[in-house]
Formats: C-alpha cells, sequence, structure tokens
C-alpha cells in the first residue's frame, strides 16, 4: 500500500468516528425541532378551535342534529335548544381543532385529554395551580347564556410528547386557550338606535317597479351527513350524577360518621378537597382522629378545631359505577353516649362537583355512671393452643370499657431446649415482643380495651420449647379510667402424661389352649413374668420441695428516714416469692403544697412510680422477686413532706409463692407532731404479718389442645 492509500483509509476511519460523535447531537436536534413544531401545532389548534367555538356560541345557533342525540326528537323547549347549543359549541370548537393526538374517553390528568367548557364569567372556575394538569371547570355546570350575556369557551387539552427523551421527563404538556365574546340578539329583533344630534333623513318614493324575469326553479341541495367525529356531550362530568344516599346511622352512637357516595357518570371522577363543619359537644376532648376514602386513610390530623378541611393531595380516584363509603373517625367521645350536635361533610370531585351531607343528633342525657365492681373482672379457662401458646379468657362483665395497663407471666424456665417468651397478645393487638428468656416477665403496658360485657383472650406464645409441662402463672391488671384498677390472675400446671410400660405376660394369660397342656402348666417360670407388671414401682419419686410457711417471710426494721417510710423484708423460706400487689394509706390532706407520693421500690430498683396527692396508693401487675434467704429493703418515698405532720403510715404487701400461694406481710409507723418543751416520745412502730390461708391442694386444671378464641 502506498503512502496515498494509507493516508485515504485513515481519512475514511476519522470520518465514521466524527460521524457517530456527531450522530447523537444531530438525532437531538433534529427531535427537538419536531417535538416543538408539534407542540406549537398543538397550540395553534388550541387557539383556533377556542376561537372558532366562541364566534359560534354568539350567534345563538345549534344543529338539530344535537337534538336528535340528546333528546331522540327536535328540540321544543328552551332547555332543550339550551342543551342543543352547548353541545353544537362544542363540536365546533372539536371541529376547529384538528390534527392532534386527542380523545374523548380519558381521564383529565392522562394524555389526549380534550375538554371544551362553556359558560358565562361568572360561572367559571380557574384551574387548581396545586394540580399541575388541572382544567377550567364551569360551575355548576356547561351553559350557552343568554343573549346579551358575555360568553366563555376553554378548550383545554393535555398535549402528549411522543420524543422518548422528553417523553420519559414531561409526557404530558398541559394548553388552553380562552375566547370571550358578546352573544347577539338571537331571539328578539335586533333594534339599532343612532345616538342623539345625529340627522335623520326622511322616507324617500320608492323606485316604480320594473318587470323581471321569474326565476327558474332549482334543485334543492342534498343534505351531507354529520361527520362521525362529533364529540359526545356526556364526556363532560355530570355532578348531578354523583349523589350521597345519607349518613348510616347505625354508627352515630359511637364516634364515626358514615356517608355513601356514588358516582353513575360513565368516566371516573377525582376527589379533589373535603370539609367538615362539627359540634364540640365533648371540649376539650372532643377531636377528629382520621377521614377515610373506600377504607384508605388519607387524613391522620388530630384535629380539635371545628371547621377540618383535607384535600387530598393528588386527588384519590372514584371510579365510574362505584359505590364507595367515606369515614370521619373521632375521638375523645364518651362511650354509650356517642356524637352530639350538627355536623356538615362537603366532598369535592374534580373541582366542579360538590356533595354535601348534613345532619344532627342530639346525644342522650347521660344517666349516673355506674361504678365498677372488681369482682366482675374475672379470668378463667387456661388451656394450651397450637402447642406453644398459653391462652387464657377474661370477662369484662363491667358496663364499661377497661385497659390493659400491666401483665406478668411465670412460665418454666429451665428446659433443656432454653425456650423464651416469644410475644404477648391481647385481643388482636400484639403488644409485647421481648422474647424475654427467664421467668418471671414483667410485660409492658398494651393499653388495649376490653370490650364491655364480653369475653376475650389473652395469648403468651412461646419459642423453642419441647414440651409445655410445668407451671405457668399469669397476672393482669386493668384500668377503668378516672376510677382505678381491677386484677385478675389465673395458673396452670401441666404434668406429662404417665408412660405406659407395656406387659408381655398379657399375651400369655390369653392362650387358654396352652393350659390344657400338662407339661405347659408345670413350667412355673411362665407365671412368674407377672413380675414384670410391677415395674412402675421402680420410677423414682421426686423430692418434694419444702412448703413455703407464711411465719418465715417477716418485716423488721420499720422506720421512717427523712420523707421515705421503709422497713426490711426478711424471706426465710427456700422459694423466691414475689411482690404482687402493694397498698399504701398515708395522711393526705390539708398541706400547702400537697404532700405527694412518689414511688415504691424494693431492694433499691422502683417498681411503680407515679405523683399522687390522694390515700390510698395502689399498685399492681408487676412481679417483683423475693428471693430465697435474703433481708432486702423496702420503701415508700414521698416529696413535698411538711416539717410538722401527724398521721399513720401503714403499707400491706402480698406476696406471691407460685404454684402454693400467697403471703400478706405489712408495716406501720405513726408519726406525731412533736409538743413545744415537752420531750417528744419515741415513735412507735408496729409490725403486721398476717398468713394468708394456706391454700388446700386442688388437683391441677388439664390442659387441653385448642380452645376457645376471640
Amino acid at each position: 500500500m502506498n503512502l496515498f492509500q494509507r493516508r485515504r483509509a485513515r481519512s475514511r476511519g476519522q470520518t465514521l468516528v466524527e460521524f457517530a460523535i456527531v450522530l447523537p447531537v444531530l438525532l437531538t436536534t433534529i427531535f427537538t425541532f419536531i417535538e416543538v413544531a408539534r407542540l406549537f401545532h398543538a397550540w395553534l389548534a388550541v387557539e383556533n378551535g377556542a376561537r372558532t367555538g366562541v364566534r359560534y356560541a354568539v350567534t345563538g345557533e345549534y344543529d338539530n342534529d344535537q337534538c336528535i342525540a340528546l333528546f331522540g326528537a327536535d328540540c321544543v323547549t328552551d332547555s332543550e335548544i339550551d342543551q342543543a347549543r352547548v353541545a353544537s359549541i362544542q363540536e365546533s370548537a372539536w371541529n376547529g381543532s384538528v390534527s392532534i393526538l386527542r380523545s374523548l374517553s380519558v381521564g383529565w390528568d392522562q394524555p389526549g385529554y380534550f375538554k371544551t367548557s362553556v359558560c358565562t364569567p361568572a360561572e367559571l372556575t380557574l384551574p387548581n395551580p396545586a394540580i399541575e394538569l388541572d382544567s377550567f371547570d364551569c360551575l355548576p355546570s356547561d351553559t350557552a347564556g343568554e343573549p346579551g350575556d358575555r360568553i366563555n369557551v376553554v378548550v383545554d387539552f393535555n398535549h402528549p410528547v411522543i420524543v422518548p427523551f422528553f417523553s420519559n421527563w414531561v409526557p404530558t404538556i398541559h394548553l388552553h386557550s380562552r375566547r370571550e365574546a358578546v352573544i347577539e340578539q338571537f331571539r328578539t329583533a335586533r333594534v339599532v338606535s343612532l345616538p342623539p344630534g345625529v340627522p335623520t333623513i326622511g322616507p324617500t318614493a320608492p323606485p316604480a317597479p320594473t318587470a323581471t324575469n321569474t326565476a327558474t326553479n332549482t334543485a334543492t341541495p342534498t343534505e351531507t351527513a354529520t361527520p362521525t367525529q362529533t364529540p359526545t356531550p356526556t364526556v363532560t362530568l355530570d355532578c348531578s350524577l354523583i349523589y350521597n344516599t345519607g349518613i348510616d346511622l347505625g354508627n352515630w352512637g359511637y364516634d364515626d360518621f358514615y356517608v355513601r357516595v356514588i358516582n353513575e357518570n360513565p368516566r371516573d371522577a377525582y376527589l379533589t378537597g373535603s370539609s367538615m363543619v362539627w359540634t364540640d359537644s365533648y371540649d376539650p376532648n372532643q377531636y377528629v382522629d382520621y377521614w377515610q376514602w373506600n377504607w384508605a386513610t388519607y387524613y391522620d390530623g388530630n384535629d380539635y378545631d371545628s371547621p377540618t378541611v383535607a384535600n387530598p393531595s393528588p386527588p384519590l380516584s372514584f371510579p365510574s359505577d362505584a359505590n364507595w363509603w367515606w369515614r370521619g373517625d373521632f375521638s375523645g367521645v364518651p362511650s354509650g353516649q356517642g356524637l352530639d350536635g350538627t355536623f356538615t361533610l362537603s366532598l369535592m370531585f374534580d373541582e366542579i362537583c360538590p356533595v354535601e351531607v348534613s345532619a344532627t343528633r342530639v346525644a342522650p342525657t347521660p344517666t349516673t355512671t355506674p361504678t365498677p365492681n372488681c369482682s366482675l373482672l374475672t379470668i378463667s379457662n387456661p388451656w394450651i393452643a397450637d402447642y406453644d401458646n398459653f391462652n387464657v379468657n377474661v370477662t369484662n362483665g363491667n358496663p364499661m370499657e377497661a385497659y390493659l395497663v400491666a401483665s406478668s407471666l411465670i412460665w418454666p424456665d429451665n428446659k433443656p431446649s432454653d425456650p423464651f417468651l416469644n410475644y404477648a397478645r391481647w385481643r388482636y393487638d400484639t403488644y409485647d415482643e421481648g422474647n424475654y428468656s427467664s421467668s418471671p416477665a414483667n410485660l409492658n403496658s398494651s393499653y388495649s380495651y376490653a370490650d364491655p360485657n364480653r369475653t376475650r383472650t389473652w395469648l403468651a406464645d412461646f419459642n423453642d420449647i419441647t414440651d409445655m409441662f410445668g407451671y405457668y402463672h399469669v397476672f393482669l391488671t386493668y384500668e377503668y379510667p378516672d376510677w382505678g384498677t381491677c386484677s385478675v390472675d389465673a395458673d396452670i400446671e401441666l404434668s406429662p402424661e404417665p408412660s405406659i410400660t407395656p406387659t408381655r405376660t398379657v399375651t400369655v394369660t390369653r392362650t387358654a389352649t396352652i393350659t390344657r397342656t400338662p407339661t405347659i402348666t408345670r413350667t412355673p417360670t411362665i407365671t412368674r413374668t407377672a413380675t414384670i407388671t410391677r415395674t412402675p414401682t421402680q420410677t423414682l419419686t421426686p423430692t418434694r420441695t419444702p412448703t413455703p410457711d407464711c411465719d418465715d417471710l417477716t418485716v423488721n426494721s420499720v422506720t421512717f428516714s427523712g420523707d421515705d417510710f421503709e422497713f426490711n423484708i426478711r424471706n426465710l423460706n427456700t422459694q423466691t416469692g414475689y411482690i404482687t400487689s402493694t397498698t399504701m394509706f398515708w395522711p393526705a390532706s390539708g398541706y400547702a403544697p400537697p404532700m405527694t407520693f412518689n414511688y415504691f421500690s424494693y431492694s433499691g430498683s422502683a417498681y411503680y412510680n407515679t405523683d399522687s396527692t390522694g390515700s390510698p396508693v395502689s399498685s399492681s401487675g408487676t412481679w417483683v422477686s423475693v428471693g430465697a434467704g435474703t433481708n432486702n429493703h423496702w420503701e415508700a418515698d414521698f416529696n413535698n413532706m411538711p416539717s410538722s405532720i401527724e398521721g399513720n403510715f401503714s403499707a400491706s404487701l402480698n406476696i406471691e409463692f407460685p404454684g402454693w400461694g400467697s403471703c400478706n406481710v405489712g408495716g406501720s409507723y405513726h408519726l406525731e407532731i412533736v409538743p413545744t418543751n415537752t420531750p417528744a416520745p419515741p415513735p412507735t412502730a408496729v409490725t403486721t404479718n398476717t398468713p394468708s390461708p394456706v391454700p388446700t391442694n386442688t388437683p391441677a386444671p388439664t390442659a387441653t389442645i385448642g380452645g376457645p378464641g376471640d
């Protein structure tokens, strides 16, 4: 290859590289010109459509074919004529906007959406700037106007971008054009009035008639068919086809407001706004909790003041022929009374179609609230379900709700499989997933309610447990608001089924024919095999755990130190006990600032903490370990204790020994005001140790697989 050929080959390669670099820029430029040209053409088409429509609108004319399409016959009344005029104006605007990618069957937020709005300026609503593709609308509906009115014709069009690069970025560009004009006096003869001062010319004599030839009759022109692309007037959303069927009165007695809404339009609508004016009869507790559309929450505002306004963003779909519920939930409404007052709900669809419903309810006069009775809160039927779930049924027989505020559980945690408590559940609420590996477990608060006069199930789920044998004890505390708490507990001890030792001698005794043979009956070794049946007696009897004794649980060193009432608890039993409840009485009146109870603590750890100015103070639902052979410190702490106080302080503690029973221990201390110049007698301490009756041994409940649920 000579030098010229090498230079020529190198030049061709360089040209290809340069072309590959320039080609994307060239194609981008070409497609940009194409897309800009399409957009400019669409803009001209929309402008021409609005201009053509308003020119037709001012004439007051209409196409009789629209009457046939709408009513099946010629228009007779002015109302029918006005509807035909609107359809004719929309058809004129459609015919004036040609050669664009448009459709009458897509929604307002879809590419190709085309809409013509016809109404007076007072009825025209501007687009919502918060909605990118929102269009002009006529409220309540399109109208053709009367002679002398100013008429607006607005064309909205969602121009689809087709070039892939640009369509991924901006798939749709919204265009609209608005034209306004004065409608001619098409229903009366037009009279032209000249301004004053203009001279008038008198009438002149008519010219003499001249003979003219009679015109020849010409054939009447044949009417041409209406173009098939006439837009269907029903595409425009008909607000009269979106309506409510009233509220659901069945839920007034609670705290919900339900409204059923129906859309009979042939296309989808969108919920774009909602508001409610409501009566706050239970100030300051009542508030709007949340709003739902078709059971999906779109507002969660906790609004304490009326009115409440929530505009969904983005708008929420309302399909054609849908029959959906709107729900407003309130909180802070007293149980049994329900909502009280007037509630007016306003829903807006597509920014143009309002749906409003208003209702008034007078809540029943509240009766005297019965006092809760702890004896009506019961626990029953402990059972095992699904192999590793411990269950109990809790019945709230009171006519008011209670709330689970504390729960504890003892279970056999010394199995070789090292089981752990996976979670606890009340009703359908899993409220603690602590994965506790040691017993007892003081669980989190649930605050799930127990329905009045209803039975529900409490459940504890275990993992890595090979069998459910052993002792289980649950302790639950429920709070009745503005009253106090009640506690219930239940236990069950599950024993493994005794293994059955097979005895092979049974088969020998069944062979009756063998006894007829003298040689067989002389074999005494066969009858000696009956000793095999004595093998169950070889099972080792488990060593019995010493029974707890309340006399071995004592209180000592009762005293008052600063603002702390305290004593020591000595447990000389060989079994660990658990503090399950504590009650404290103290003089709590007549002091300023008020004296306040602070907390209970045992062995340096607080197990009940609250600020109470009233006596007595009670705690329950928390299990506090009192170890075998220990002597640990218990105290009740107070704040704002006056320098001079007189009265009796006493505490009573219930200590549970799992699988056996409980003991009650406590102490009292009397404080006296020291008289002036009089030696103060030493404070007297009184120690009480009242053993609870030792429960009689009763057969352990039999565990059953399965059981009643919620």
